[in-house]
Order: structure tokens, then sequence, then C-alpha cells
């Protein structure tokens, strides 16, 4: 087992990771009062990205699920506040949670591309937050408004099965090697 070794040479990235958490309280403290709504839903997506391109080039996953899923709500916070600004609110809500789900997928992908090990595991949520933001949205452009929702949460009453499965795959997997 290896031992952590404390280094007395500061971490550029927490150095900016210190700096864009100082650059987000300030936002919020100012963001009521006086910026537009396009600064506010910009904001997520921005620091999002920077936390991102931190740790890609760290080649760390210290924050990478942090800004892979501020990325995807600020994509989400985009997109409600300039192309689905006259929507319904469930399709508001579904594009906000398709958007979330994107965040989750990023983790893999990101992960899978730039780093030493692919986080799969973000995937169950990415697929939960994606089936139901995309019922919502199907479910507001379909006429019969409950026919999607009522299927998928039927479907979900057999996530158990799915863990089990999942769990016997690892297992076996594991016995194999």
């Amino acid at each position: 087992m290896s031992q952590l070794k404390a280094s007395s040479r500061p971490s550029v990235s927490m150095i900016v990771m210190g700096i864009v958490l100082i650059g987000i309280a300030a936002f919020v403290l100012y963001a009521p009062f006086e910026a537009t709504l396009m600064v506010q839903a910009l904001l997520p997506l921005v620091l999002g990205i920077i936390i991102v391109l931190i740790e890609v080039t760290t080649k760390t996953m210290l924050l990478l699920i942090a800004g892979s899923l501020l990325s995807g709500l600020g994509i989400g916070f985009l997109l409600n506040a300039t192309t689905f600004t006259d929507s319904a609110s469930s399709i508001r809500l579904g594009v906000l949670l398709l958007s979330f789900a994107f965040g989750w997928f990023l983790v893999v992908i990101i992960s899978k591309l730039f780093m030493h090990k692919t986080d799969w595991l973000s995937l169950i949520p990415g697929a939960i937050f994606a089936a139901f933001g995309g019922a919502l949205v199907a479910n507001m452009i379909s006429s019969d408004h409950m026919t999607n929702l009522d299927r998928l949460f039927g479907l979900f009453r057999f996530w158990p099965a799915i863990l089990v499965i999942a769990g016997l795959v690892i297992i076996f997997r594991q016995t194999r090697a």
C-alpha cells in the first residue's frame, strides 16, 4: 500500500481551485443585484470548463466530477435562458436533467480520454437523469401525456435486478482474473 507523501510545494491546481471558489462566492454575493440572466447562466458553464481543463492538464481526478457536472448544469441553464424561455416548465426541467446527465457522461468521456483510470460508475446516475429528463421532454411532446412517465416508472421497479446482474458480472470478472 503506498503512502501519500506530503509535498512542501504548493499545488497549482489547488491554488487555482481556491481562486475559483473565491470567484464563485463573489459572484453569488454580486449576482442577485447586478448580473444579467445570461451572465448567471454562463457562469456555471465557464467555471465547469475551467475546472475540467485544470484537471485534464494536471492529470488528476480530484475535481473532475464537480467540473463536469457544473459544465452540464451550465449548458442546461444556458439553454433554458436562451432557447427554452417560453417553454413549459416540464420541458425546461427535462432539458436541465438531460444536460445534467450529459455532465455525468462527460466524466466518463474525459476520464477515458485523458486520465489513467476510466470512471464507468458515472454512467449510472447519468442514465437515470437522462431517462427522467427524456421522459419529461417526451411527455410534453407526445399527445398522451402520462403514458411515457408511467412506462418509465414501471421500468424502475426492476432496478434491483439490474444491480444483481451488475454485481454478478463484477464477481465473475474478479474470479476469472
